[in-house]
C-alpha cells in the first residue's frame, strides 16, 4: 500500500511486535512447550547426531553470550574509552566462555 498523507503509522488491526510476542508465548504455554528446554534436551541427547547437538549448543550459547561485532578504531583520544571498554568486554567474554566450557565438560 503506497504512502498517502494522513495515513502514517501502523494500520488498524495489525499487531505490534510485543503483541505477537505475547501471542507466541501464550501458544507455547498452552501447548506446555518450552523451546529452550527442548534445545537443552537435544544438546544432552547422546543418541542425536553430533552436528545437531553442536547446533543446539550454539543456539543456547548465543542466548547467553551475544556475538560481538568488529568496531573500527583510530588513535584519537575519544576512542581510548572505547578501547578500554572493548578490552573489558573481551575479558568478560573469555571468562564466560571458560565457565561454559567447564560446565559443559562436566555434563558430557
Amino acid at each position: 500500500m503506497p504512502f498517502k498523507k494522513g495515513n502514517a503509522g501502523r494500520p488498524k488491526g495489525v499487531k505490534d511486535s510485543r503483541s505477537r510476542y505475547y501471542d507466541v508465548m501464550a501458544a507455547l504455554q498452552k501447548e506446555k512447550h518450552d523451546p529452550v528446554q527442548a534445545l537443552i534436551k537435544l544438546a544432552k541427547d547422546e543418541t542425536a547426531e553430533p552436528e545437531l547437538r553442536f547446533k543446539a549448543d550454539k543456539e543456547l550459547v548465543a542466548r547467553i553470550a551475544p556475538i560481538l561485532k568488529a568496531v573500527e578504531m583510530n588513535n584519537s583520544e575519544e576512542n581510548e574509552a572505547l578501547k578500554a571498554e572493548t578490552e573489558a568486554l573481551k575479558k568478560e567474554l573469555k571468562e564466560t566462555e571458560d565457565r561454559l566450557n567447564k560446565k559443559f565438560k562436566k555434563e558430557y
